[in-house]
């Protein structure tokens, strides 16, 4: 049995196990990613959706509020790229407020959100660097892929409410910013 069999199966077992295996493994092999966010996002803040996807949506939310925060290593990371200057963002990102993310993707190498950061880097954008820190409810998603393309990622997918812990600019024109999560949304 290889790995993203052996994955599926420990997920599994009952009905919510299986619809949350299949949404992660649709997420992993970029069937829907916007559309299971949106949905998320949506029953998350008592929108009404269909039925199917309020399933899917709150299966996978109970599933990463469920999931043991010791499961997920120390330290997680977020590449992206945020429109506004290194300072503009910066401001976006003080010490002490919160932030709400839905059904996100991070990666427990650093080196990997970096490059991310730098891949969707657009002219008057600004990359960022998310440190997710301390306990967190986590899933491990990179096992997931039918031909196992996104394992190098070493992904983890959580959503809710973060804390900012600390901003700073980095040393190549980018915005570093460390995060603890607050509550699972």
């Amino acid at each position: 049995k290889d790995l993203r069999d052996s994955t599926m199966e420990a997920m599994g077992g009952d009905e919510r196990g299986n619809i949350v295996a299949d949404t992660l493994g649709k997420f992993q092999d970029k069937g829907s990613i916007g559309n299971i966010r949106s949905k998320a996002s949506k029953v998350a803040h008592g929108e009404d959706v269909d039925p199917t996807s309020k399933a899917r949506a709150e299966s996978l939310l109970g599933a990463i509020g469920n999931a043991p925060t010791s499961m997920a290593p120390a330290e997680l990371h977020r590449g992206m790229s945020i429109k506004g200057s290194q300072a503009t963002v910066l401001g976006k990102f003080q010490a002490g407020d919160s932030i709400d993310m839905n059904v996100s993707s991070f990666t427990s190498d650093r080196s990997v959100a970096a490059k991310f950061a730098t891949r969707t880097h657009t002219k008057g954008s600004t990359r960022v660097v998310m440190k997710l820190e301390g306990d967190k409810r986590a899933l491990p998603i990179q096992n997931l892929t039918r031909d196992h393309r996104l394992f190098p990622e070493k992904e983890w997918v959580t959503a809710g409410r973060f804390e900012i812990v600390n901003s700073k600019r980095g040393t190549a024109g980018d915005v570093l910013v460390t995060i603890r999560q607050t509550e699972v949304i």
